[in-house]
């Protein structure tokens, strides 16, 4: 079957793509925001691609009305962001995380995860986890369109 990217719209361009690869790892993502509010959001186009130098990438969209998305507010804020892998317990709360919430509500506080230190110097950043990596050293590829 053939597909014509530019006649499907951006949902079904996002359910054709995420049927590709199964199972999909989903990224959960912790960044800390300007004002020290700890974000939580999942991201289903993400993947590790090499070992040395470490590389893991996950892909931001933005919001349905063109807004971006707080991940990558805080991550060009910050330099830093943790990729956690979540569990069956978790996958739930995972799943609530991806709501619109306002930059001013941390994920992890209302929906009353435990948040681990991202750095010494600054607070919570990873919630509750099976597996997290801190990340620095940032790429940020921009694809106009």
């Amino acid at each position: 079957m053939e597909y014509a990217a530019d006649d499907l719209t951006p949902r079904d361009r996002y359910k054709l793509l995420a049927g590709f690869v199964l199972p999909r790892p989903i990224a959960w993502v912790t960044t800390v925001g300007p004002t020290g509010v700890v974000n939580a959001a999942p991201f289903s186009f993400f993947n590790v691609f090499c070992e040395d130098p470490p590389l893991c990438m996950f892909a931001v969209s933005r919001r349905p009305d063109g807004r971006i998305k707080d991940t990558l507010i805080n991550i060009q804020h910050h330099q830093e962001f943790v990729v956690n892998i979540t569990d069956e317990p978790l996958a739930h709360a995972m799943h609530d995380s991806s709501g619109d919430f306002p930059p001013d509500i941390g994920e992890p506080g209302y929906l009353g995860l435990k948040t681990g230190a991202l750095d010494k110097d600054r607070g919570a950043a990873a919630c509750r986890r099976a597996m997290g990596d801190g990340v620095q050293d940032l790429e940020n590829h921009r694809r106009e369109g």
